[in-house]
């Protein structure tokens, strides 16, 4: 009875130290997870122009991950709010690879002509637009929701160049 009872016991804890060990190694996993800024489109310029930004995201653990409540705001030179990126509804991050997704982007007409000296003065001395994206998204993994911080810096020209790459 006590040799049952010993390989049971040794068993139960070969059991969870794997199991621990599995959960470990992923969320150690999902805290490598990337993104990458794919494409851009132009959809709208009148009344309001709209665009599609193209972003992969990058899952190396085997937990499936949700993004919701997307809110980037796109900065200028002279960091002036010319657009934003807001997407409330939830998609999905599949695991062990990387999952397209779509956000629609909104410039903003009445600040972009506010800005008008500065996004020339910009374009004509360095020949392009800075651009900024800042700001937050939430991730949904198996232990809740968390908000993850955005920040990519590019300019004009480079998504001119991914936009003639994907679509030209």
């Amino acid at each position: 009875m006590k040799a049952d009872r010993i390989l049971l016991i040794s068993g139960a804890t070969l059991g969870a130290a794997a199991l621990a060990r599995y959960l470990y190694r992923n969320i150690l996993l999902a805290n490598e997870w990337d993104y990458t800024l794919d494409g851009f489109r132009i959809t709208k310029l009148i009344p309001k122009v709209e665009g599609v930004v193209y972003l992969t995201f990058i899952n190396k653990s085997n937990l499936t991950a949700s993004i919701k409540d997307v809110d980037i705001k796109v900065f200028t030179t002279g960091n002036t709010p010319i657009g934003s990126i807001n997407e409330p509804s939830e998609m999905k991050v599949e695991p062990n690879g990387k999952s397209r997704l779509q956000f629609v982007l909104s410039a903003d007409p009445v600040a972009i002509a506010k800005n008008w000296r500065n996004l020339s003065a910009s374009a004509l001395t360095i020949k392009d637009i800075p651009l900024d994206f800042v700001g937050t998204f939430r991730l949904k993994t198996i232990f809740g929701w968390t908000k993850v911080p955005v920040r990519y810096s590019s300019t004009a020209r480079e998504l001119k160049s991914l936009y003639d790459e994907y679509y030209g």
